[in-house]
């Protein structure tokens, strides 16, 4: 451990900071504004993009079970309810 890393290891918790202070003479990287607007953008991106995924995964689902339906149809007309004994 360097000299700096023990004694703030040993400094007493009064000694520490409890509060945020921004740092002084550095520029802001990001405005909050386009951080913000970026965040929501994202969020309403991955949010239409599950929601399309989720009605692509329904249409298939209702054409499956639409099949079934006239596959069962089909078998019961043709007197294939065979398994019912």
């Amino acid at each position: 451990m360097s000299t700096s890393e023990q004694s703030a290891a040993q400094a007493p918790v009064d000694d520490r900071a409890t509060t945020f202070r921004a740092m002084t003479n550095e520029p802001e990287h990001y405005s909050s504004t386009v951080l913000l607007v970026s965040a929501y953008a994202v969020l309403w991106t991955i949010l239409v993009v599950w929601l399309g995924l989720m009605w692509r995964k329904q249409t298939r689902l209702g054409a499956r079970i639409s099949d079934l339906e006239r596959a069962i149809a089909a078998s019961a007309q043709r007197g294939g309810a065979q398994g019912d004994r």
